[in-house]
């Protein structure tokens, strides 16, 4: 564990945090106490509070202290700074050269054979567990500001899916239970809290875009409405007439409509800029209010 006199945030380390230094990824890691995570002094995630900074100089310390890595900058490759991922390589390698210098003889050779064949069917087992346990979960959390409460949860792949303001869990499991039914859903803000810093970013007038990776699965028709959705600039809006034309299928105002309605992923991918040829503000899946409050911001 670290102790109290390591955790001190000089005045150096705070400049180099605040500069995205990275001449100093090789001397320490910065871990936030609100959102439980370490990063290098090179991340370029905002910029934390400094009274929840403690420091730690090394992998190890941070991981003991309960701490998560940056999903910005996980891979921490620096000489003296391994995850517990690169240390079983190491011992997995360290144990091949021990041993491949050894004399084969058949005795050995079947009693490896065995082991081989008992360890292939027990790995191919894991492997199918871990690879079916680790697509379907989901990671989830809430955000509250500006007087928004939203829930968002995201994959490894990206987020999939984000709430109505105000809406509740339900909704959220809901929609998982139609969507995503072998989805394992598992409360987490570490790893939702990336893509939550933008979320309420935007939520506050701060940022205009959210710039991560997204996980959307729908039909070729409903990924090519919402592909057109994600160009329509800031404070703008388009007709679904405008998406209809944009995508090549002018007769198909109405199936544009409907799959505006099946977007999952409300703000990032941004349906509430569109409206009726009239405009009108029409359907929403989280709600006229909601879609009026987005606009209003987008207008300010």
């Amino acid at each position: 564990m670290v102790t109290a006199k390591n955790s001190v945030l000089t005045t150096e380390q705070w400049k180099a945090i605040r500069e995205n230094d990275e001449n100093f990824d090789d001397q320490f890691f910065y871990a936030v106490r609100t959102t439980k995570i370490f990063c290098r002094p090179s991340c370029k995630s905002r910029v934390p509070n400094f009274n929840n900074v403690t420091i730690f100089y090394n992998v190890d310390e941070a991981l003991a202290a309960g701490f998560r890595p940056c999903k910005r900058c996980k891979r921490c490759k620096s000489a003296g700074f391994r995850l517990p991922d690169e240390e079983w390589v190491l011992q997995a390698e360290a144990y091949m050269r021990e041993h491949s210098s050894k004399q084969l003889t058949l005795d050995r050779k079947n009693e490896q054979d065995r082991h081989h064949e008992n360890s292939e069917k027990v790995m191919k087992m894991r492997c199918y567990v871990m690879k079916y346990n680790e697509e379907n979960v989901v990671y989830y959390g809430h955000i509250k500001s500006d007087g928004c409460s939203i829930y968002l949860a995201v994959t490894d792949t990206g987020l999939c899916f984000i709430g109505s303001d105000n809406g509740r869990v339900s909704e959220m499991k809901s929609w998982f239970n139609s969507k995503r039914p072998r989805a394992h859903l598992v409360e987490d803000w570490n790893e939702v809290s990336v893509y939550a810093e933008q979320l309420v970013d935007y939520l506050n007038g701060e940022r205009k875009n959210i710039d991560l990776p997204i996980d959307l699965n729908g039909t070729e028709f409903q990924e090519a409405v919402w592909a057109e959705l994600q160009n329509i600039p800031y404070g703008k809006t388009k007709s679904y007439t405008d998406i209809s034309e944009a995508i090549g299928k002018p007769d198909s105002v109405r199936a544009v409509g409907t799959a505006v309605g099946a977007n999952p992923l409300l703000i990032v991918v941004p349906c509430h800029r569109v409206i009726s040829k009239s405009g009108k503000l029409t359907g929403y899946r989280g709600g006229i209010p909601m879609k009026e409050k987005l606009l209003r911001l987008e207008r300010s």
